[in-house]
């Protein structure tokens, strides 16, 4: 539910600003990728998040890159399968 993602960004964000507890999160939805993005800016975290995203390289297998500086890979990616369907 993308009001629940949201509210659920906030908690992880507030538990790395408080408690400095570290999570690995991994993600299909631009709702909740933004949500993080956000909350870490609101909180002043941004400098201890850092985001990822895995490319299919081969059939047998993929590779990470870091991609905090620009998320737009991200987000063209999670958007493609929504702008496909408004194509039919």
């Amino acid at each position: 539910h993308p009001e629940w993602q949201v509210r659920f960004a906030e908690l992880l964000t507030l538990l790395l600003k408080e408690l400095s507890i570290k999570v690995l999160i991994n993600t299909h939805s631009p709702y909740f990728l933004k949500a993080i993005e956000m909350f870490s800016k609101k909180y002043n975290v941004s400098e201890r998040t850092h985001y990822y995203f895995m490319e299919n390289v081969s059939s047998c297998g993929s590779v990470g890159r870091e991609i905090t500086s620009d998320l737009t890979v991200a987000y063209e990616s999670l958007y493609t399968p929504l702008a496909k369907l408004m194509e039919i």
